[in-house]
């Protein structure tokens, strides 16, 4: 065996699933392979792997990789300066079977964990399922300008007021000044590009986020665009799914997949082939999200959005007819440029032109009791046995509406009478309920409907925004609510961030859809959320076996959740899709490989996070069957003293 090849197997686990049975494939090294991540580019092209990675959709759980030959006692190839290469956050683990040797004659095989970070990758995303997503897109998408004509519509002299107003702390030389840093950067043997948000020093993706936050709050202050531009990059972040999105285009003020009318994301240069693959993946990524979030193709047939470098501008389409593009169009500050009066064009463009379809006159149609006023849709229904949740006021209180078939919120309605005994402040209070209501004929929901109207209505935990001790306060009250639960009855079956909220600084869980009485049978379906569930409701799924719920589940799950927090919504499962790649990530990351997963923890939450996950995890990653919630309260409450 040469110096330069090495031995790949593909596995989950223990288990071989490359088909390559018995010995690894050898695979050559070409030269300029440098780093672990451009080897695990190298793998995942490489003809005996190419079609497996297809197949596995460019995500199967690890590489094991043996340097020298895997059966003997081969010397240690160059590859050897890889061995103690510092953990990084990202996905895709890389197994490392290193031959070390001890004594004369005696080998020793250490495995180690490399997580696989392109230093290019901005906010940690799957960098080669983004770059394989926007080239796929950019190679099948129609190229046709004139598809966005309406956006070019836009008068000169608008253009020239646009940028003689624009605020001195703009910036009309933003390219020059990102190639100029780049040069800079380069030269002083600094990585090219962009570094992550929490690194700490200026980079030039963010100079040029930085650059267009300035310019499109001043042309929505100039009353020229009918939606509200935010920044969603950092905080205030899309959530359920949680999604930083560089720009998000709202209907309303708050952050909701259901009132998000586009997106752009953000580069520092778009002539960067690497970059531009990968922020076209990006937006095509938010367009699944969207139109699932927005009632399915049917409801959300059109999505139009854009990408963005300091040189240049590209909008984007899902059409019912395939992508479109306009191709990428020179970005310059100047009245008479063509990417820039498409951007004005884009950003002043009627929210229907971007296919956007607003929820509230169907969901208002649909609500009988003229009492409630509607604000915000946090769910639409996508078929006649889907379930509706909105806020809005209710006899001038603020409140949730929740409307579904009869039969899909009665035991919701049953688990609430039970509450409403307890009195728990820190679950949601049921002020009115519907039951049932039979909705017109030509309604999409023409069945037999239930309605709860619940109050307070809370807001979502981000560690940025709401700082670390009311993160932590906010999770003691939920810990405590689940054991006032657990201690009369009830089991909730699906805590995740999405039904923990914060309100006037007190947590809040919500969502009792899949809640259960602890006498209840063994037989109910398996419900939860894959990112928060416990690895044993995992397994019972996996197997199709009975899985009786129990109070360790919720604790479980509540450690997620807290972690998902900690880490800024950086949990390192979650990439995965499949329920057995979610639980064995898991597995993996919090047990011998928990180094990887601790670095992306928030250094102010790392020494809770750290005790916790001693007390409540074993060495493999499983949760510790004993695990006790008067330990957990015990942790929290020696934080907050």
């Amino acid at each position: 065996m040469s110096a330069n090849s090495l031995w790949v197997q593909l596995a989950e686990g223990d288990q071989v699933v490359s088909e390559l049975l018995g010995e690894p494939e050898e695979v050559d090294l070409v030269e300029g392979i440098t780093n672990v991540s451009k080897l695990c580019q190298h793998i995942r092209t490489h003809v005996a792997f190419k079609d497996i990675f297809h197949k596995n959709q460019l995500a199967p759980a690890l590489f094991r990789v043996f340097l020298g030959n895997p059966t003997g006692s081969a010397a240690i190839t160059p590859l050897r300066r890889w061995e103690n290469i510092p953990p990084a956050t990202g996905d895709n683990p890389l197994y490392v079977l290193i031959p070390k040797v001890e004594s004369a004659g005696k080998s020793l095989e250490t495995l180690e964990l490399i997580r696989l970070r392109e230093q290019l990758l901005f906010e940690q995303n799957t960098i080669t399922h983004a770059e394989s997503l926007g080239e796929t897109i950019l190679n099948t998408a129609i190229k046709n300008l004139s598809f966005f004509a309406d956006f070019a519509n836009v008068e000169q002299t608008s253009l020239k007021e646009i940028l003689d107003l624009a605020p001195a702390e703009f910036n009309h030389n933003i390219l020059a000044d990102v190639l100029e840093k780049k040069k800079k950067h380069k030269g002083s043997g600094g990585a090219v590009g962009t570094v992550g948000v929490g690194a700490g020093r200026e980079s030039c993706q963010t100079s040029v986020q930085n650059n267009l936050v300035i310019l499109f709050k001043h042309i929505a202050a100039l009353k020229e665009i009918e939606f509200q531009v935010k920044d969603t990059s950092v905080i205030d972040f899309l959530k359920d799914p949680v999604a930083k999105v560089d720009f998000s285009l709202l209907d309303g003020s708050a952050s909701l997949w259901n009132h998000l009318v586009s997106v752009v994301e953000v580069k520092a240069l778009l002539s960067e082939l690497t970059s531009y693959h990968a922020v076209v993946g990006q937006v095509w990524d938010r367009f699944t999200n969207l139109r699932r979030q927005q009632g399915g193709e049917q409801q959300r047939p059109l999505c139009i959005g854009a990408v963005i470098g300091a040189d240049a501008f590209e909008l984007i389409a899902s059409t019912p007819d395939g992508p479109r593009r306009s191709g990428k169009l020179d970005l310059r500050f100047e009245a008479n440029n063509a990417g820039f009066a498409h951007l004005v064009g884009f950003l002043r463009a009627p929210k229907a032109a971007l296919g956007y379809v607003d929820p509230r006159p169907i969901v208002v149609s649909q609500i009988h009791d003229r009492a409630f006023a509607l604000q915000t849709v946090l769910r639409r229904a996508s078929n006649a046995r889907g379930t509706i949740v909105a806020s809005g006021t209710y006899k001038g209180e603020a409140v949730v509406l929740k409307m579904g078939p009869r039969q899909t919120l009665a035991k919701e309605l049953d688990i609430f009478r039970r509450l409403m005994t307890l009195n728990i402040p820190t679950v949601p209070r049921l002020i009115h309920t519907m039951d049932p209501i039979t909705l017109p004929k030509w309604t999409l929901t023409s069945s037999d409907r239930s309605t709860m109207i619940m109050t307070p209505v809370g807001e979502q935990l981000e560690a940025k925004e709401h700082g670390t001790r009311l993160c932590i306060a906010v999770m003691k009250d939920i810990a405590q609510t689940l054991v006032h639960l657990a201690n009369n009855g009830i089991l909730h079956r699906d805590v995740s961030f999405g039904n923990i909220l914060t309100y006037n600084k007190r947590g809040s869980l919500i969502d009792f859809h899949v809640s259960t009485f602890v006498e209840s049978p063994v037989t109910q379906p398996l419900t939860f959320t894959k990112l928060f569930a416990a690895v044993e409701v995992h397994t019972a799924s996996l197997h199709n076996t009975p899985l009786k719920p129990l109070s360790r589940h919720d604790m479980e799950s509540w450690f997620y959740t807290l972690l998902h927090i900690a880490t800024d919504a950086h949990l390192g499962w979650r990439h995965h899709h499949s329920n057995r790649d979610v639980r064995n990530s898991k597995l993996a990351l919090l047990g011998q490989c928990w180094n990887e997963q601790r670095v992306a923890v928030l250094p102010e939450f790392r020494g809770i996070v750290e005790d916790l996950h001693s007390r409540l995890f074993d060495g493999g990653g499983a949760f510790k069957a004993g695990g006790e919630w008067d330990m957990v309260l015990e942790v929290l409450n020696e934080y907050l003293e």
